[in-house]
């Protein structure tokens, strides 16, 4: 739930079969003004998994890319000051094989 009501989801699409190996999947986000009755895809980026959160009334987005041999790599950060209308380009700020945003790799 945004700060000015309205709910954003945002929706991985993987292609069966498609997973772990490499193959185009993307996240969608989309937004309702009208507490869930209607939708509207407001942007679509090329990521295997995103978690939004608030934080001050900034919307942020870990964004994982789709990894070459697990599922995630790398984990991204974006930011969006207008409700996920428009966003920061995507920064990298952890390289390699990353399953959630609190951090967990697979050499630990």
């Amino acid at each position: 739930m945004l700060p000015d009501g309205a709910i954003l989801a945002v929706v991985p699409v993987v292609p069966r079969g498609r997973v772990p190996k490499k193959g185009p999947t993307e996240i969608n986000f989309v937004r309702s003004d009208d507490a869930g009755k209607t939708w509207t895809t407001v942007s679509q980026w090329p990521f295997y998994s995103a978690a939004p959160f608030l934080h001050n009334g900034t919307l942020y987005m870990f964004l994982f890319s789709m990894g070459t041999t697990y599922r995630n790599d790398d984990v991204n950060l974006a930011s969006s000051t207008d409700g996920g209308a428009t966003w920061s380009k995507p920064v990298a700020i952890f390289k390699g094989h990353f399953w959630t945003c609190d951090g967990f790799h697979d050499d630990w």
